[in-house]
Formats: structure tokens, sequence, C-alpha cells
């Protein structure tokens, strides 16, 4: 023992464990406050994963990311395979970001994730209702979201023109119509 030298409470290890602490508090309730998810779609294996994700802060693009863990398939793509209208390929994946959500992002969800997933019920009610049209919308859609070089919006174009036109005399032929005349729109300068 060092008898000069009295046991008095270190001041500053006190002072850096509570500031460390603080700091710990503060991490957690941003990291709560700022999770969120991104999602993302394989059309070739028809298989979903999400990442959880925490942004650093409010004001950068920075956030901290969990691994990639598959999700239980979307109903649509299940009733899809079921129905005979989609099989999944032994291919190279190919993701399709589906969505981000967090509180910057607040609901970044595509098109597609809406048709794959939130709008599951609409899209099977068409297809019992007219398998002619689904025929040609569910392979069409496939092949977008596996080969377009923007298949997101590929995604969109198909699924709108579908729902529009369900009313139509002859569905597939307005479907086709309003496809190639979007189409059409978005090549012309």
């Amino acid at each position: 023992m060092n008898p000069g030298r009295n046991k008095q409470p270190r001041p500053k290890l006190a002072i850096t464990v509570a500031a460390l602490g603080v700091v710990a508090i503060f991490v957690g309730l941003a990291a709560h406050h700022n999770g969120g998810s991104r999602g993302r779609f394989d059309p070739h294996s028809l298989t979903a994963q999400a990442q959880p994700e925490w942004l650093i802060s409010l004001n950068s693009d920075h956030a901290l990311r969990g691994p990639w863990r598959d999700q239980p398939p979307y109903e649509l793509v299940a009733y899809l395979i079921e129905q005979g209208y989609w099989t999944p390929t032994d291919h190279e994946p190919r993701w399709v970001p589906m969505y981000r959500t967090n509180r910057r992002w607040r609901g970044g969800v595509s098109p597609a994730y809406h048709g794959l997933n939130a709008h599951m019920h609409q899209w099977t009610q068409l297809t019992e209702a007219h398998p002619d049209l689904a025929a040609v919308v569910w392979p069409e859609l496939l092949d977008a979201l596996r080969y377009h070089p923007e298949p997101r919006a590929q995604a969109q174009l198909i699924l709108e023109s579908a729902d529009a036109a369900i009313g139509e005399d002859h569905p597939v032929n307005a479907y086709r119509t309003r496809v190639d005349e979007a189409r059409q729109r978005s090549s012309t300068p």
C-alpha cells in the first residue's frame, strides 16, 4: 500500500460511468424511435426477405442494419403458385426492393408491394372473376419483375392497367391497350 495516498472515491471514474450510461440510454431510445425495416422480393425464387434497421440520427441517412431474414411468402404469391400462374425457378436472385419503413421514410412502400401483399384479396377476386385477364396479367407481371430494368415501375403499370380494365367489355383487350399506350407515352421524349 502507498501510505501517502488516501482511498478517496475517484470522481472521474464515477463521471465517466454516468456519462456512458446516459449515452447508452440515448442510443437505446434513438434506436427504438428510429427503427424500421427494409423488404425485398426475389421474383425467381418467389421469396421475400426483411432487414431491420435503425437510423443513427434524424438528419442523416446512416443506419445500422441487421441481417436479412426470410419472411413468410406474400399471400398473393402463394395463391398464384397454388393456382399455377407462377412457378419458382432456380436462378440467381434478383432482389427487388419492396419497402423501407421507419420514421424518416414514413411508409416507403412500393406499388409492387401493395399489389403482392396489401391488396391480395382484390387480386384473388380479379383472378377468379376474370381468369382470361389473369392468364395474361400474372405471367406478364412476373416477367417484368424478373427481367425488366425498372421492375417496380412496370409492376405498377401492369397492376393499374389490370385494375382499370376490369369494368370493360373486353378486359384483356382493354388491359393490353392501356399497357401499350402507357409504354408508348413513357418512351417518347
